[in-house]
């Protein structure tokens, strides 16, 4: 597990993001963990959803 933290900070705020919202976390999780505004995150969670094709 102490790898996959590594893994996570080594990448971009967006990939960060994605990999939360895929491990469940929620919106307000993801901008706490990445410090990051509210707007920010929405738009990253509408592009999480186009992978899942769930939007």
């Amino acid at each position: 597990m102490k790898g996959d933290d590594y893994d996570i900070k080594s990448k971009s705020k967006t990939n960060q993001a994605i990999k939360l919202f895929s491990k469940g976390k929620n919106l307000e999780d993801v901008v706490i963990a990445l410090y990051l505004p509210i707007d920010e995150v929405r738009d990253i969670y509408r592009q999480f959803l186009k992978l899942k094709d769930m939007h």
